[in-house]
Parts: C-alpha cells; sequence; structure tokens
C-alpha cells in the first residue's frame, strides 16, 4: 500500500532528522509552523483554484485544469511552511537546548508529530489528485462503494490535517460557512469523486453547471414509493426518505452518483444552516418517467440524453436517506459546484415526478 510506505518513510525520516539535527525547542516550532501552514492550504486552495481554473477554461479546455485542486493546495503548504520556518530560524539564531533527557525526548516527540501530519497532508494531496483510485490506497472498491465504510491508513493518519482545520474553522469567524459543514469528509469526496476516472469522467464541472429550483426543492418522500421492481424500499433505522430535484445544464456533463453529494446539518442549527458540522448522504437511485425509484451503485454513470433537456435545464429527482436528526442544506457537484437547498416540503405538496 503506498499510503502505508508514505506514513513510514515520512515519520521515520522526520524523527531521524529532528532527532540527529535539531533541537526540541526549534522542533516544537516546526510542528506549530506545519500545522499554521496546513489551516492556510485548507482555507484558502479552493478559492484559488477557482480562479485558475477560470483562467484556464476561458483561454482554452485544458486536461490540467483538474490538477489545480491538489497542486494549489500543496503550493499554500509549501510556500506558508517555508516563509513561517524562515521566520522563526531568524528570530531564533541561538538553539536553547535542554537538559539531555528532555531535549531527546522533545525532538523525538516532536519530528514523529511533523512526521504524522505531513505524512496525512501528502496522502490528502494525492486523494485529490484525479489518477487511479487506488493511489495512494483503495478507500473505496470501484464497482460498489459504500461511502460508511471506507478503507483507512494506519492510525487514520490522512484524516488528522483535515480534522486539525475543522476543529479550528468549526462556525466560522463570524458563526457560518463551517469547513466541516461544506466538507465533512473532505477524504471521502476526494476518493469518491474520482472514482470513475476510468470511464472518463472529469472530477470537474463549468461553474453553475447545476441548480435546486426554489419552489420545489426537497420534499419527504412517499411512504408508498416502490423500485423499479415492485418491491417497497427498505429505509433505514431513524432515516427519512429525502427526494431532492437538481437542475443539470447542458454544459454539466456526464457524472458518477458519488460525485454528487447532499449536505446535511443538524435540525437544532436550522437558524444557522451553514454553521457547525454536517454529513454527507449519497444517492441511493434516482426517480424514472414512471414515478418509480431506480436504485444505482454510486459508481453508476449517468448520462442525460441531448433531448431531454427543456431549454437549457434537466431535472432530475434523486432520493437520499438522511438521518431523522438531519435536514439537508446543500447540493454539491463534483469538485466545483455547491448549491442551497431551500426548505423540504411536504409529501402532499410533492410535485410531479421528473426523471430519467
Amino acid at each position: 500500500m503506498i499510503a502505508a510506505v508514505i506514513l513510514l518513510l515520512v515519520l521515520a525520516a522526520c524523527i531521524a532528522f529532528q532527532y540527529l539535527k535539531g533541537t526540541a525547542l526549534r522542533a516544537a516550532v516546526t510542528v506549530f509552523t506545519l500545522i499554521i501552514a496546513s489551516v492556510v492550504a485548507f482555507a484558502f486552495f479552493e478559492k484559488l483554484s477557482q480562479i485558475l481554473v477560470r483562467q484556464i477554461s476561458d483561454s482554452s479546455p485544458s486536461a490540467f485544469a483538474p490538477y489545480a485542486y491538489p497542486l494549489v493546495f500543496f503550493l499554500l503548504l509549501v510556500i506558508t511552511f517555508a516563509v513561517l520556518q524562515t521566520a522563526a530560524s531568524r528570530l531564533a539564531r541561538k538553539a536553547i537546548i535542554l537538559a539531555p533527557l528532555p531535549e531527546k525526548i522533545g525532538r523525538a516527540l516532536s519530528g514523529a508529530i511533523t512526521g504524522l501530519i505531513l505524512a496525512g497532508l501528502l496522502i490528502t494531496v494525492l486523494a485529490m489528485t484525479p489518477i487511479k483510485n487506488n493511489i495512494p490506497y483503495q478507500r473505496f472498491p470501484a464497482q460498489n462503494p459504500d461511502p460508511e465504510k471506507p478503507s483507512r491508513v494506519p492510525l487514520n493518519i490522512d484524516a488528522l490535517p483535515a480534522a486539525i482545520f475543522s476543529m479550528a474553522s468549526r462556525g466560522g469567524l463570524a458563526g457560518k460557512n463551517s469547513f466541516p459543514l461544506f466538507h465533512p469528509s473532505i477524504l471521502d469526496e476526494s476518493f469518491l469523486n474520482r472514482l470513475s476516472a476510468d470511464q472518463d469522467i472529469s472530477p470537474l464541472s463549468p461553474d453553475n453547471a447545476i441548480e435546486v429550483p426554489a419552489s420545489t426543492p426537497a420534499w419527504l418522500a412517499s411512504p408508498e414509493l416502490k423500485t423499479t421492481d415492485g418491491n417497497p424500499l427498505n429505509v433505514k433505522p431513524a432515516h427519512n426518505l429525502i427526494v431532492v430535484r437538481v437542475g443539470f445544464k447542458r454544459n454539466a456533463g456526464s457524472f458518477s452518483l458519488s460525485q454528487l453529494r447532499l449536505i446535511c446539518n443538524e435540525k437544532e442549527n436550522q437558524e444557522q444552516p451553514l454553521s457547525g458540522a454536517g454529513l454527507n448522504a449519497y444517492p441511493i437511485g434516482c426517480f424514472t418517467q414512471t414515478g418509480q425509484i431506480r436504485l444505482e451503485k454510486l459508481s453508476q454513470k449517468i448520462e442525460i440524453p441531448a433531448g431531454a433537456f427543456k431549454g437549457s435545464v434537466k431535472y432530475v429527482d434523486f432520493l437520499f436517506a438522511v438521518p431523522s436528526t438531519h435536514i439537508p442544506v446543500l447540493v454539491a457537484y463534483k469538485q466545483n459546484n455547491i448549491v442551497t437547498v431551500p426548505k423540504v416540503i411536504s409529501t402532499e405538496n410533492a410535485p410531479p415526478v421528473e426523471g430519467l
């Protein structure tokens, strides 16, 4: 497993370097500068990547665009870390040495922490990169992924950097636009977004590729809902079946169901729906023209025929299983499209079905 090799090599290198070449205090400073650099990378990589992608798209379509996100993240991380480390070395020209035992323990411990965070960051960058879905490791099986059962690297170390930033950004500076709300699990999202790269499905889409209609955004599914084979749907305990109508523009392109996620927040956060921490729900199926549900795997490729569009948009109703303690607040499509979901309406007020 490539991820395990990265973890072992980076961890060993950081411990060895800090133990042999550093001091305990400088090694501790390195930990803090790496954490700050990772916070900067997570905070700004999406906005800067979107600007870069727009510049690329304005000139000519490019195969480089999907690599913008991991590249910008990596550059932000490296540049911020280098600047902070340079500033720290200028401010502390004289080495401060502790007593022998605390000095040795401090060097090794700080080196280990640095190695764990750095390895997690490198694996995160690889997870964002549109390459084979088994690199740096197979988080989800390609044919039948279950978002609730991801594989993990030892110690779940690749989740550590995002968890640190999520704690720092939860609620945002003004009590809204929380990172753990928009990205409840950035690793799962990244792996699922590039799951179908071998089917020529891009992890990116043009800006404003989807919409959710304000008048009929989402509603509770009818309890009499049946699948295409005539069987009733099995509902998870303590979950509600919610239908969300998503409008795809003509430029939205083909996609897999793993690239469409419903972001949900706790009902108690209705006053500030973009604060706190959310969770992702993925489609369990979509409606057919006859009003039945066609259950699909998340790896299923969806292509909307040109003749299905009414004007510039084709609306499709997707079914999600949402915990009864949560409500949908956002729909995210691929890596760079996200739209608000207005209030869920009742089953009685549900509109006629829009299916595929």
